[in-house]
């Protein structure tokens, strides 16, 4: 084996190509095609089911959701995320659509992916108190929910696919 000394212009060139064919290399996955790939926005190939666990609550009690994402195709689908969220859900009351349950955090912008296997399936679960956090300044508010009917709602965070049948929750 023979060793080259390349040039810095060369070098970079070099390298630049070898980092360009491994990142091709490593994103492509001909086995198991991207949900945008199959069915342009994503719609009706993967969806989401949420379940309550209790359905009825009182603030400060916790109650478990629990969201599956389905392949509903006869063979594999990867969906592409732009971050480390992958299955979401939304909490919607009488005022509407509520902050986000996580307390105002984020993700993580990483991407990531979900692999379905023909007809399979994934799932998360979350606790949820009833309570929703929010920023108040520079510190972290706990504000519960007054009594009532809220709806909870399941999606993929692939910004493309649509939500789930809402499951009803009731706060007492």
């Amino acid at each position: 084996m023979s060793l080259v000394r390349l040039s810095p212009p060369r070098m970079f060139s070099a390298i630049s190509t070898l980092m360009a064919a491994s990142f091709a290399f490593a994103c492509s996955d001909s086995a198991s095609p991207k949900l945008s790939q199959l069915v342009g926005p994503g719609r009706d190939s993967v969806t989401v089911s949420v379940e309550l666990r209790p359905a009825t609550i009182h603030a400060g009690d916790t109650t478990r959701i629990h969201l599956t994402a389905t392949n509903q195709l006869d063979r594999p689908v990867t969906v592409v995320f732009g971050s480390a969220c992958r299955i979401e859900y939304q909490i919607t009351g009488p005022q509407g659509s509520l902050n986000s349950p996580y307390g105002g955090w984020v993700c993580l912008a990483v991407g990531t992916k979900m692999a379905l296997a023909p007809l399979g399936s994934q799932s998360l679960d979350y606790a949820w108190t009833g309570q929703l956090q929010r920023w108040t300044g520079d510190s972290i508010e706990t504000v519960p929910l007054p009594p009532g009917t809220y709806s909870v709602f399941g999606f993929l965070a692939d910004g493309a696919s649509s939500r789930s049948a809402p499951a009803t929750i009731v706060i007492n």
